[in-house]
């Protein structure tokens, strides 16, 4: 049994040190095969980072698990994931027996806000919310000294 594995072992050194011989011998194919492996691994490394963030790590809030979104649908245009209006949310909201809590967003963003709060202004991106919102996401309102999201109105 032991003469498998030492022919084995033995074939797999010869190997490396063919390996080596051939590149020492070849300085270009040498660049190219150490440069291609660094590319490999780097492009390996990034779509691992971004495959862990997107699917791996949980969700950065409360019980990420038992959260559920909600869309309208529209059978006749054959939309399945439709947007909702705000009077359907009130309705839901009013009718609702299953979610603890229910909280909207629109599917638009509002740009052209400037935060000073660091050394150089930056834009951000906002968006207006309903009450349950926060309480939803299990997060609590941001609030500074220039401006405050409180009870889903917001003031500037």
């Amino acid at each position: 049994m032991n003469e498998p594995r030492s022919g084995l072992m033995n074939d797999a050194i010869r190997d490396v040190k063919w390996s080596l011989g051939t590149l020492r011998s070849h300085p270009g194919f040498a660049l190219v095969v150490v440069l291609t492996l660094a590319l490999g691994v780097g492009a390996d490394t990034a779509v691992f980072s971004v495959v862990n963030a997107v699917f791996l790590q949980p969700l950065p809030y409360h019980d990420p698990d038992r959260l559920v979104r909600v869309w309208s649908a529209f059978p006749q245009d054959g939309t399945t994931r439709g947007t909702t209006s705000p009077l359907d949310l009130d309705d839901w909201t009013e009718q609702n027996s299953v979610f603890e809590v229910m909280g909207g967003f629109p599917a638009l963003t509002l740009s052209g806000f400037v935060s000073t709060e660091g050394e150089t202004p930056e834009e951000i991106a906002t968006s207006f919310v309903t009450e349950g919102f926060f309480e939803t996401m299990g997060v609590s309102a941001l609030s500074s000294r220039e401006r405050w999201i409180c009870e889903g109105e917001s003031y500037f």
